[in-house]
């Protein structure tokens, strides 16, 4: 591992229908995060390299940079940054891009964790950068 919302769940933005690719549909709740041991950077990769099948994947926890913020805590792991590289992505908005990745989590965002930044590419706009 490197060390750096659904409003509509089927067919977002042309995405599968949630209960298609990732198990769930809207009549099921998220759900529960893995056992305390696995760190919380940990779990996001497993899920969305599950679910993804990235080929890239980078998630950074900046919490320490939010300390003292709005739903900062004082362990950590409540604020990361996410770089996933993913020909699942083709063809899909920004928006519906990251509906995908927030009911992925949706787990993660019920016990804890506060913020995502989401840099979600296909891997042809990974090569523009």
């Amino acid at each position: 591992m490197a060390t750096g919302v659904p409003l509509e769940v089927s067919g977002i933005g042309g995405l599968p229908a949630m209960d298609d690719k990732w198990g769930m549909n809207d009549e099921q709740t998220p759900p529960a995060p893995p056992p305390a041991g696995d760190g919380r950077a940990q779990r996001i990769e497993t899920i969305l390299r599950d679910a993804l099948a990235p080929m890239t994947l980078r998630i950074t926890d900046d919490s320490a940079q939010h300390a003292g913020h709005s739903g900062a805590r004082p362990g950590g792991e409540t604020h990361f940054s996410v770089l996933c590289v993913a020909e699942t992505f083709a063809g899909q908005s920004r928006v519906a891009r990251s509906r995908a990745v927030h009911e992925l989590l949706a787990g993660e965002l019920a016990n804890g964790l506060h913020a995502l930044a989401l840099n979600l590419r296909t891997p042809e706009e990974q090569d523009r950068f």
